[in-house]
């Protein structure tokens, strides 16, 4: 079931683009015959959201921002996959290496993180990594911080 959240969100990105009642439904219901926000899966509501997102944005009533204040919420379009590391551990993981790394920039800190998540855990990226990883990650980067 959607979030609170994202009916809201959806329901201001309705307003935003006056979308009328009957064309408001035809929209949900491609989304697994959905007939309102609350029948859509978490999923497929951070869908219809970033859709409706992406034609507001076309019609020029929503201008997405790029602030400092998304990155708080690295991560979040992952929080639907269960059985993998939620969107506040990757960012916890994320943060500590940032700690933790000598690289000057973002983009290597970040190919740092990828080889050590590589090694620790076996995926490729921290991304892919399951909930049981998360422990493993945080034990080796507070060694690392130890060693320092």
């Amino acid at each position: 079931m959607s979030t609170s959240a994202q009916r809201q969100q959806i329901g201001y990105m309705r307003k935003l683009l006056a979308i009328d009642e009957d064309t408001y439904r035809e929209m949900l219901s491609q989304y697994n015959g959905a007939e309102s926000s609350k029948d859509l899966s978490t999923y497929d509501a951070n869908i219809f959201l970033n859709n409706l997102r992406d034609k507001a944005n076309e019609a020029g009533v929503f201008k997405p921002k790029a602030s400092t204040k998304m990155r708080q919420y690295k991560y979040n379009n992952l929080g639907w996959r269960s059985g993998m590391a939620t969107p506040a551990q990757l960012r916890k993981i994320e943060a500590m290496w940032f700690d933790v790394s000598y690289a000057k920039t973002d983009e290597a800190r970040a190919q740092g993180l990828d080889i050590i998540c590589k090694k620790i855990t076996g995926k490729d990226s921290l991304k892919f990594i399951k909930h049981n990883d998360v422990s493993k990650l945080i034990k080796a980067i507070t060694e690392m911080q130890k060693g320092r």
